[in-house]
Protein backbone atom coordinates (compact mmCIF):
# COMPACT_ATOMS: atom_id res chain seq x y z
CA UNK A 1 0.00 0.00 0.00
CA UNK A 2 1.86 3.29 -1.15
CA UNK A 3 2.09 5.79 1.68
CA UNK A 4 0.14 9.19 1.07
CA UNK A 5 1.51 12.21 2.93
CA UNK A 6 -0.14 14.70 4.92
CA UNK A 7 1.42 18.15 5.99
CA UNK A 8 -0.23 19.99 8.74
CA UNK A 9 0.99 23.99 8.98
CA UNK A 10 -0.04 25.75 12.17
CA UNK A 11 1.90 28.45 14.20
CA UNK A 12 1.33 32.14 15.01
CA UNK A 13 -1.19 34.19 13.00
CA UNK A 14 1.75 36.32 10.59
CA UNK A 15 4.52 33.97 11.03
CA UNK A 16 4.54 32.75 7.55
CA UNK A 17 1.56 29.61 7.53
CA UNK A 18 0.27 30.89 3.75
CA UNK A 19 3.60 31.35 2.04
CA UNK A 20 4.58 27.58 3.58
CA UNK A 21 1.31 26.31 1.85
CA UNK A 22 2.16 28.49 -1.47
CA UNK A 23 5.26 26.68 -1.10
CA UNK A 24 3.99 23.05 -0.56
CA UNK A 25 1.44 23.66 -3.21
CA UNK A 26 4.38 24.72 -5.70
CA UNK A 27 6.00 20.97 -4.58
CA UNK A 28 2.87 19.17 -5.67
CA UNK A 29 1.13 19.45 -2.58
CA UNK A 30 -2.89 19.73 -2.80
CA UNK A 31 -2.67 23.08 -0.13
CA UNK A 32 -5.52 24.57 1.57
CA UNK A 33 -5.32 27.02 4.77
CA UNK A 34 -7.94 27.87 7.64
CA UNK A 35 -10.04 24.38 6.11
CA UNK A 36 -11.90 22.64 9.28
CA UNK A 37 -10.60 19.40 10.46
CA UNK A 38 -14.00 18.32 10.15
CA UNK A 39 -13.27 18.07 6.15
CA UNK A 40 -9.88 17.01 6.25
CA UNK A 41 -10.98 12.97 6.15
CA UNK A 42 -12.69 14.60 2.60
CA UNK A 43 -10.04 15.88 1.50
CA UNK A 44 -7.70 13.02 1.73
CA UNK A 45 -10.40 10.53 0.34
CA UNK A 46 -9.80 11.82 -2.89
CA UNK A 47 -9.04 9.87 -5.87
CA UNK A 48 -5.58 10.28 -7.24
CA UNK A 49 -4.49 12.82 -3.85
CA UNK A 50 -1.53 11.48 -2.53
CA UNK A 51 0.12 14.68 -1.15
CA UNK A 52 -2.05 17.34 0.75
CA UNK A 53 -0.98 20.37 3.15
CA UNK A 54 -3.77 22.28 4.98
CA UNK A 55 -3.41 25.19 7.51
CA UNK A 56 -4.25 25.35 11.08
CA UNK A 57 -4.72 28.35 12.00
CA UNK A 58 -4.70 29.34 15.86
CA UNK A 59 -8.74 29.15 16.91
CA UNK A 60 -9.85 32.12 19.55
CA UNK A 61 -12.63 29.76 20.33
CA UNK A 62 -12.97 28.33 23.81
CA UNK A 63 -12.49 24.60 22.84
CA UNK A 64 -9.34 23.39 21.28
CA UNK A 65 -10.18 21.83 17.77
CA UNK A 66 -9.18 18.21 18.09
CA UNK A 67 -7.40 16.33 15.15
CA UNK A 68 -8.78 13.92 13.29
CA UNK A 69 -7.86 10.13 12.93
CA UNK A 70 -6.32 10.12 9.88
CA UNK A 71 -6.17 6.77 7.56
CA UNK A 72 -3.71 3.82 8.37
CA UNK A 73 -2.23 4.77 4.34
CA UNK A 74 -1.48 8.36 5.57
CA UNK A 75 1.04 10.25 7.61
CA UNK A 76 1.29 13.09 9.50
CA UNK A 77 4.07 16.18 9.34
CA UNK A 78 2.77 18.80 11.87
CA UNK A 79 5.21 21.54 11.75
CA UNK A 80 4.72 24.62 13.99
CA UNK A 81 5.70 28.61 12.77
CA UNK A 82 6.49 31.39 15.29
CA UNK A 83 8.03 34.45 15.28
CA UNK A 84 9.06 36.83 17.99
CA UNK A 85 6.76 39.71 18.84
CA UNK A 86 8.63 42.65 17.08
CA UNK A 87 8.59 40.92 14.08
CA UNK A 88 5.19 40.13 14.05
CA UNK A 89 4.46 44.04 14.91
CA UNK A 90 6.49 44.83 11.96
CA UNK A 91 4.45 42.52 9.91
CA UNK A 92 0.34 43.21 11.12
CA UNK A 93 1.89 46.99 10.55
CA UNK A 94 2.71 47.05 6.82
CA UNK A 95 0.22 44.15 6.04
CA UNK A 96 -2.94 46.38 7.48
CA UNK A 97 -5.12 43.32 8.66
CA UNK A 98 -7.02 42.87 11.66
CA UNK A 99 -5.15 40.17 14.05
CA UNK A 100 -8.12 36.96 15.10
CA UNK A 101 -7.41 37.33 18.80
CA UNK A 102 -7.74 41.10 18.21
CA UNK A 103 -11.11 42.24 20.54
CA UNK A 104 -10.25 45.86 21.29
CA UNK A 105 -7.17 45.65 23.37
CA UNK A 106 -4.72 46.20 21.20
CA UNK A 107 -2.00 44.24 18.55
CA UNK A 108 0.24 43.71 21.12
CA UNK A 109 -2.47 42.34 23.44
CA UNK A 110 -3.77 40.11 20.74
CA UNK A 111 -0.62 38.87 20.13
CA UNK A 112 0.36 37.54 23.35
CA UNK A 113 -3.23 36.01 23.88
CA UNK A 114 -2.90 33.87 20.26
CA UNK A 115 0.78 32.58 22.09
CA UNK A 116 -0.89 31.47 25.37
CA UNK A 117 -3.38 29.66 23.11
CA UNK A 118 -1.09 28.06 20.21
CA UNK A 119 1.32 26.74 23.45
CA UNK A 120 -0.02 23.47 23.68
CA UNK A 121 -0.47 22.89 19.42
CA UNK A 122 3.56 24.12 19.48
CA UNK A 123 4.24 21.05 21.99
CA UNK A 124 2.15 18.48 19.33
CA UNK A 125 4.80 19.73 16.59
CA UNK A 126 7.14 17.62 15.01
CA UNK A 127 8.96 20.44 13.93
CA UNK A 128 9.49 23.97 15.07
CA UNK A 129 10.51 26.85 12.53
CA UNK A 130 11.54 30.29 13.61
CA UNK A 131 10.53 32.50 10.78
CA UNK A 132 12.08 35.76 12.46
CA UNK A 133 15.29 36.40 10.85
CA UNK A 134 13.64 34.11 7.59
CA UNK A 135 13.49 35.93 3.97
CA UNK A 136 10.94 34.35 1.83
CA UNK A 137 13.41 32.22 -0.30
CA UNK A 138 14.62 30.59 3.06
CA UNK A 139 11.40 29.84 4.52
CA UNK A 140 10.53 28.15 1.03
CA UNK A 141 13.81 26.29 0.87
CA UNK A 142 13.03 25.10 4.72
CA UNK A 143 9.64 23.90 2.64
CA UNK A 144 11.20 21.63 0.44
CA UNK A 145 13.65 20.41 3.25
CA UNK A 146 10.44 19.05 4.84
CA UNK A 147 9.11 17.52 1.69
CA UNK A 148 13.02 15.86 1.02
CA UNK A 149 12.89 14.30 4.54
CA UNK A 150 15.16 16.63 5.89
CA UNK A 151 18.06 14.60 5.64
CA UNK A 152 20.40 17.03 4.31
CA UNK A 153 20.42 18.63 7.66
CA UNK A 154 19.89 22.13 8.49
CA UNK A 155 21.43 25.49 6.58
CA UNK A 156 24.16 26.63 8.24
CA UNK A 157 25.45 30.05 8.52
CA UNK A 158 28.71 31.41 10.35
CA UNK A 159 28.15 35.33 10.90
CA UNK A 160 30.86 37.42 11.50
CA UNK A 161 30.07 40.55 13.72
CA UNK A 162 31.31 43.74 16.19
CA UNK A 163 30.16 43.58 19.61
CA UNK A 164 29.97 47.54 19.64
CA UNK A 165 27.07 47.23 17.28
CA UNK A 166 25.08 44.77 18.85
CA UNK A 167 24.45 40.39 19.01
CA UNK A 168 23.10 39.43 16.21
CA UNK A 169 19.34 38.64 17.11
CA UNK A 170 19.12 35.16 14.58
CA UNK A 171 21.84 34.00 16.02
CA UNK A 172 21.86 30.41 17.61
CA UNK A 173 25.59 30.27 18.93
CA UNK A 174 27.86 32.93 19.96
CA UNK A 175 31.20 32.81 20.35
CA UNK A 176 33.51 35.65 22.08
CA UNK A 177 36.57 35.72 20.50
CA UNK A 178 37.70 39.48 21.76
CA UNK A 179 40.46 37.38 24.12
CA UNK A 180 42.17 36.73 20.52
CA UNK A 181 45.49 38.96 19.72
CA UNK A 182 43.92 42.06 17.86
CA UNK A 183 45.40 43.28 14.72
CA UNK A 184 43.68 46.64 15.05
CA UNK A 185 46.61 47.78 17.18
CA UNK A 186 49.15 46.92 14.55
CA UNK A 187 49.27 49.79 12.11
CA UNK A 188 49.98 48.29 9.66
CA UNK A 189 46.88 45.69 9.71
CA UNK A 190 44.44 48.08 11.10
CA UNK A 191 42.99 49.23 8.09
CA UNK A 192 42.37 45.23 6.45
CA UNK A 193 40.10 42.69 6.83
CA UNK A 194 40.32 38.89 8.59
CA UNK A 195 40.31 37.74 4.86
CA UNK A 196 44.09 39.31 4.63
CA UNK A 197 46.67 37.04 4.50
CA UNK A 198 48.60 38.81 7.31
CA UNK A 199 45.97 39.45 9.54
CA UNK A 200 45.01 35.95 9.27
CA UNK A 201 48.52 35.18 10.06
CA UNK A 202 48.48 37.14 13.35
CA UNK A 203 45.16 36.13 14.71
CA UNK A 204 46.33 32.31 14.25
CA UNK A 205 49.97 33.22 15.63
CA UNK A 206 48.04 33.83 19.12
CA UNK A 207 49.38 30.57 21.38
CA UNK A 208 45.81 29.70 22.02
CA UNK A 209 44.28 29.56 18.59
CA UNK A 210 45.24 26.58 17.64
CA UNK A 211 44.11 24.50 20.66
CA UNK A 212 40.76 26.65 20.92
CA UNK A 213 40.05 25.94 17.23
CA UNK A 214 40.32 22.51 17.34
CA UNK A 215 38.04 22.14 20.40
CA UNK A 216 35.65 24.25 18.16
CA UNK A 217 35.99 21.93 15.94
CA UNK A 218 34.93 19.22 17.94
CA UNK A 219 32.33 21.40 19.67
CA UNK A 220 30.69 22.11 16.51
CA UNK A 221 30.82 18.52 15.18
CA UNK A 222 28.37 17.28 17.92
CA UNK A 223 25.89 20.04 17.78
CA UNK A 224 25.48 19.82 13.99
CA UNK A 225 24.77 16.75 14.27
CA UNK A 226 22.37 16.95 16.75
CA UNK A 227 20.65 20.08 14.89
CA UNK A 228 20.06 17.62 12.15
CA UNK A 229 18.44 15.22 14.14
CA UNK A 230 16.25 17.51 16.11
CA UNK A 231 15.24 18.37 12.59
CA UNK A 232 16.18 22.15 12.25
CA UNK A 233 15.66 24.31 9.12
CA UNK A 234 18.43 26.53 9.99
CA UNK A 235 21.06 27.26 12.27
CA UNK A 236 23.38 30.37 13.01
CA UNK A 237 26.41 30.22 14.43
CA UNK A 238 28.18 34.01 15.15
CA UNK A 239 31.72 34.62 15.18
CA UNK A 240 32.22 38.02 17.10
CA UNK A 241 35.04 40.63 18.01
CA UNK A 242 35.13 44.20 18.73
CA UNK A 243 34.68 45.57 15.89
CA UNK A 244 33.77 42.89 13.08
CA UNK A 245 36.42 43.65 11.28
CA UNK A 246 39.23 41.38 11.89
CA UNK A 247 38.88 38.72 14.56
CA UNK A 248 35.85 37.37 13.65
CA UNK A 249 36.02 37.59 9.72
CA UNK A 250 38.93 35.35 10.02
CA UNK A 251 37.22 33.02 12.09
CA UNK A 252 34.11 33.22 10.20
CA UNK A 253 35.91 32.23 6.78
CA UNK A 254 38.15 29.95 8.40
CA UNK A 255 35.38 27.88 10.29
CA UNK A 256 32.71 27.88 6.84
CA UNK A 257 35.82 26.68 5.28
CA UNK A 258 36.24 23.49 7.44
CA UNK A 259 32.45 23.47 7.37
CA UNK A 260 32.78 22.67 3.79
CA UNK A 261 35.48 20.20 4.01
CA UNK A 262 33.40 18.02 6.23
CA UNK A 263 30.53 17.83 4.06
CA UNK A 264 28.61 20.50 5.82
CA UNK A 265 28.66 23.54 3.52
CA UNK A 266 27.47 26.38 5.41
CA UNK A 267 27.08 30.60 4.14
CA UNK A 268 29.72 32.93 5.33
CA UNK A 269 28.29 36.44 5.90
CA UNK A 270 29.77 38.97 7.54
CA UNK A 271 26.97 41.54 9.14
CA UNK A 272 29.72 44.62 10.02
CA UNK A 273 32.44 44.79 7.38
CA UNK A 274 32.57 44.83 3.39
CA UNK A 275 34.53 42.07 2.16
CA UNK A 276 35.26 42.86 -1.73
CA UNK A 277 35.44 39.71 -4.11
CA UNK A 278 33.12 37.32 -1.56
Amino acid sequence: MAQKRLILVSGLSGAGRSTALAALSDLGFQASDAVPTSVWPLLLQAEGVTCVAVGWPTSSAEREEALPELPADWTLTHVFLEADEATLLRRYSEARRVHPFDRGEGLTDALRQERNKAHARRSMAGKVIDTTALRLPELRESMANLVEGGGRGPTLRVMSFGYRNGLPPEADLVIDLRWLRNPYYDPALREQTGVDAGVAAYVAADPDFLAFFSDLQQLLTLIVRRQADEGRAYFTMAMGCTGGRHRSVFMAERLGQWLAETGHPAKVVHRDTIIANT
